[in-house]
């Protein structure tokens, strides 16, 4: 296929929104980068086996529709799970490492809001060692919601993935430990 062609079937895919009604789907027009972000992080989520629940992915081109962060996870008034990415950067390589970036952590928080139930949430937060899941009034890095995406992202990546550096307590074991406590799954320290 020629790159035109094959620029205009990834166009089509994206406009008609892509993945099964069941799953992850890319709502309205994203940059090629973008769209090929979005299908890496939903095949390394699948790949694992973890399934994510249906979710519109939007990329936007500000922070405005993120409330100036670079992501937002909202749920809809109609009952639909929207992931709102809007990291950018004056630099274009480095904004697709952003917005490639934010998107893993966002998915890893719908698939967290899904999987875990208050009684996972009140052991992840024992053993990270933290107060509380979320607060507004905690700083970033001492929300458990945050420490569960950059957890889940890291054991995904099978600690190839570097956390988030307002997540403290990032050495191997006490990962493996969240990711347990998360997924069930346990990834060895050696």
């Amino acid at each position: 296929m020629s790159g035109a062609r094959a620029l205009l079937a990834l166009l089509a895919l994206v406009l008609a929104g892509s993945s099964s009604p069941s799953g992850p789907r890319l709502e309205g027009i994203a940059e090629a980068q973008d769209a090929a972000a979005y299908h890496d992080a939903v095949e390394l989520f699948s790949a694992r086996g973890f399934d994510l629940p249906p979710v519109e992915v939007r990329f936007h081109s500000d922070e405005s529709r993120c409330w100036g962060n670079r992501g937002q996870v909202v749920n809809g008034d109609d009952g639909v799970v929207r992931v709102h990415v809007c990291a950018t950067n004056k630099r274009s390589e480095t904004q697709v490492l952003w917005r490639a970036r934010t998107l893993l952590h966002e998915l890893a928080h719908v698939w967290v809001n899904a999987a875990a139930d208050e009684a996972t949430r009140d052991r992840f937060v024992a053993v990270r060692g933290l107060e509380r899941w979320f607060d507004p009034d905690d700083a970033w890095g001492d929300r458990g919601i945050e420490h569960s995406a950059e957890v889940l992202l890291w054991g995904l990546m099978r600690g190839e993935y570097d956390p988030d550096f307002r997540i403290e307590s990032d050495d191997c074991r006490s990962m493996a430990d969240g990711f347990e406590v998360l997924t069930g799954r346990r990834i060895d320290c050696r």
